[in-house]
């Protein structure tokens, strides 16, 4: 959300191993899971795409047996923390990221799933918005790679948080 607190969690997602939004998921998963005991598919956009991936990660084995797919749409990754969770790698097969060309938000922390990069017809941050990625029939086109000026930016803040501690 837009609120201080929900941007001040948006900020703690990238030292904390969790918080509140990733355990709400998670019970939110537990209890659909509880209700209807059939197959399903998870799927968010942006912080949601994280809470996808988080939910289907820490969630038992036989949930995870249920869960068909785990769609991340252009959301951030996680801290080191998650990369030999062995709730997340047992879902990695399972988890489609999605980024546009000029990605920021969904290149954020580490992801140990491969992503498609799809083509936006806006530029930089405006790419964040998924009414922008360009659709072919029933396919988002791909492109090869991310556009420099995306590689740059995550470069510089994967760095710049690499190098502070926690207190900081």
């Amino acid at each position: 959300d837009d609120t201080l607190v929900g941007w001040k969690e948006d900020f703690n997602m990238c030292f904390r191993q969790t918080v509140p939004s990733q355990l709400l998921a998670l019970e939110y998963v537990r209890e659909l899971y509880a209700e209807y005991m059939a197959p399903m598919r998870i799927c968010g956009h942006s912080k949601g795409g994280n809470l996808a991936v988080f939910s289907a990660a820490r969630s038992s084995p036989m949930i995870q047996q249920s869960i068909l797919e785990v769609y991340n749409n252009d959301g951030p990754g996680f801290t080191e923390y998650m990369m030999g969770d062995p709730g997340y790698l047992a879902m990695v097969p399972k988890i489609r990221t999605f980024v546009p060309q000029s990605s920021i938000i969904g290149m954020l922390m580490e992801h140990e799933e491969p992503c498609t990069i799809v083509r936006s017809s806006q530029v930089t941050i405006l790419q964040h918005d998924t009414f922008t990625w360009e659709v072919m029939g029933k396919e988002l086109i791909p492109v090869e790679e991310l556009t420099r000026d995306s590689q740059f930016v995550n470069a510089t803040l994967k760095n710049w948080l690499r190098e502070m501690d926690l207190e900081e």
